[in-house]
């Protein structure tokens, strides 16, 4: 998944609508935004990536409170401290 953005990665964007959009379109999608949230949290102690689990997360609660995504720079940001901190985050 090199390349990819960890919320948006390219499989997601291989149709001509993307799942997020008729998320946006169909569902409550605050609701559905927030239930993520509590997804990866949940998971995020036994997925082999709680920094990943947990970025998004934190995206997912961005968007809830902004109807945007975070942006870009600050996730890759976020794991590359997470690296430098001598971990994956799997902890």
């Amino acid at each position: 998944m090199a390349g990819t953005k960890p919320i948006n990665p390219d499989h997601y964007r291989e149709r001509s609508i993307e799942p997020i959009h008729v998320i946006d379109a169909w569902l409550q999608s605050e609701d559905f935004m927030l239930g993520s949230i509590v997804k990866y949290v949940a998971r995020c102690k036994h997925s082999g990536s709680k920094q990943d689990d947990l970025l998004k997360a934190a995206n997912y609660a961005y968007r809830a409170a902004t109807g945007d995504w975070l942006p870009e720079e600050v996730l890759n940001n976020a794991k590359a401290r997470g690296k430098r901190s001598g971990g994956d985050g799997a902890g």
